[in-house]
């Protein structure tokens, strides 16, 4: 078949026309799957890198976390050893000296908030050091036990670990013990009872084995009672719960409280000397021997028992040369037999004596002394001579040295007393020979008064500050009008 030209022509601009539209819509289609291929390769390659990124950052994120935990451990180790350290200073008792053993057994990362324990202990150590040293101190101290209780009972809230809770236990116990000696009254009773009640609790967590009261009738009865062994830490237990108990036998016996009988302050009294016996018996410390001592001094008559407290308090000064109470106790023991013997009433208060040093009855007295067949008198001069021994040592001892010039000064007033009131003798020579003694030794007890009340002095408007310093001026001065 034949067809025109002119149509062949335009059949051939159609087809060529479609073609063109089919090839573009073709190059269309294969762009946009090219472009999708490639979207989604790129994704992919995206992917591969987002996640190598990923992986990579975790890792450094593993890393960092590592090294944290590890700072914080270390600082955790330097914390500890800050709070050890701080604990070291005062390890003077089985007690403390459990718990540094305890806490160094412990791992390092142990969530143990050691900066807030070592508050406490910082705490722990001024109310240990003021209680320690000589000056006024009772308000602050009891500030900062108060705080220190405070503290320690806001962390115990939280804690779980059972060797920082014991530790917190411990130090509030110990807070209200070193309360009781700075307060009077029935709180002084109430803190030393608290203190009795959270060491009797506590005293398992040490291993300590601390014996049931058995009561007893007398000191005898205690004393010669067979003791079963205790250890180190038990010892210490035992020493300050009977410490405690003399404290509030003491304090009843001063208040002589409404309702409260002898019997029960004899209660009171025969578990402190109980509990010191063990520790006495399991221990060599010094404190142990002083506070046995003072428990049966405060529970029975000095003089009864006058032998045994001399060779207490005197093993107590060997083991313990520098502190001031092993000399003051000892010194007060030879005093106090001095007194007895000479019939000096004791004076607590600076009020003048009636009768004084000078009265009449120490003529009488000083002439049976020396009469007497049974050698009264040398022997109340060697308890004098031993007076003065303990009263030179004392001088010689920093923080001793009002100890010292006070009972060298009571020494050489009881010489003055003793020899100044021979005035009931005939021979008008010895009467003058003893006066001239007398008048040596008033020398001497003066020139140790102007020293005492230097570094001692009385304040009248505080008449329990240094009130022996008031009370040596006032027998002086009534010496001088019998000499």
């Amino acid at each position: 078949m034949c067809y025109p030209t002119l149509f062949k022509i335009e059949v051939s601009k159609k087809l060529t026309g479609s073609n063109i539209i089919s090839s573009t819509i073709l190059s269309d289609g294969i762009a946009i799957i090219g472009l999708a291929v490639a979207v989604w390769a790129g994704l992919n390659i995206a992917n591969l890198i987002e996640k190598r990124e990923v992986d990579k950052l975790q890792y450094r994120v593993q890393e960092i976390n590592e090294e944290i935990k590890e700072r914080e451990k270390q600082q955790n180790q330097v914390d500890k050893d800050k709070f050890l350290h701080e604990m070291y200073a005062i390890a003077n008792d089985e007690a403390t000296n459990e718990l540094i053993t305890m806490f160094s057994k412990l791992s390092a990362d142990a969530a143990i908030p050691y900066l807030r324990l070592l508050d406490i202990e910082q705490k722990f150590r001024s109310v240990y050091e003021l209680h320690e040293s000589k000056f006024d101190k009772n308000d602050h101290l009891c500030k900062i036990a108060k705080d220190g209780i405070s503290f320690a009972k806001d962390i115990l809230v939280g804690i779980k670990e059972p060797v920082t809770k014991l530790y917190l236990d411990f130090r509030i116990a110990e807070f209200h013990f070193y309360m009781g000696y700075c307060c009077l009254g029935k709180e002084r009773s109430e803190h030393f009872k608290t203190a009795i009640e959270i060491y009797t609790r506590v005293a398992d967590d040490f291993n300590a084995d601390i014996p049931n009261y058995i009561p007893a009738e007398s000191y005898a009865d205690i004393h010669h009672r067979p003791c079963k062994k205790i250890s180190a830490v038990s010892a210490y237990f035992c020493n300050t719960i009977g410490e405690a108990y003399s404290k509030i036998e003491q304090e009843k016996k001063r208040l002589k409280e409404e309702g409260v009988s002898e019997d029960e302050i004899k209660i009171y009294g025969l578990k402190a000397v109980f509990y010191c016996s063990y520790a006495n018996h399991f221990g060599s410390k010094s404190v142990y021997k002083r506070n046995l001592g003072c428990a049966i001094e405060r529970m029975y008559s000095t003089i009864s028992h006058y032998e045994e407290l001399k060779e207490l308090y005197e093993d107590a000064l060997i083991l313990d040369y520098k502190n001031v109470n092993n000399f003051k106790t000892l010194a007060s023991l030879y005093d106090k037999y001095v007194n007895y013997i000479l019939h000096i009433e004791p004076v607590i208060l600076p009020q003048k004596r009636n009768p004084t040093l000078c009265d009449k009855q120490f003529a009488y007295l000083i002439k049976n002394l020396y009469a007497d067949p049974n050698k009264s008198f040398p022997a109340i001069l060697a308890v004098l001579e031993d007076l003065h021994r303990i009263a030179k040592q004392a001088k010689t001892v920093h923080f001793s040295q009002s100890v010292g010039y006070q009972y060298e000064c009571i020494y050489y007033r009881d010489m003055c007393t003793i020899f100044g009131n021979h005035i009931l003798e005939t021979d008008h020579n010895i009467i003058a020979e003893m006066r001239d003694k007398a008048r040596i030794y008033l020398d001497k007890a003066e020139e140790n008064w102007d020293i005492l009340h230097i570094i001692a002095p009385y304040d009248p408007e505080d008449p329990l500050e240094n009130p022996m310093t008031q009370i040596l001026r006032n027998d002086l001065d009534d010496l001088k009008t019998l000499l």
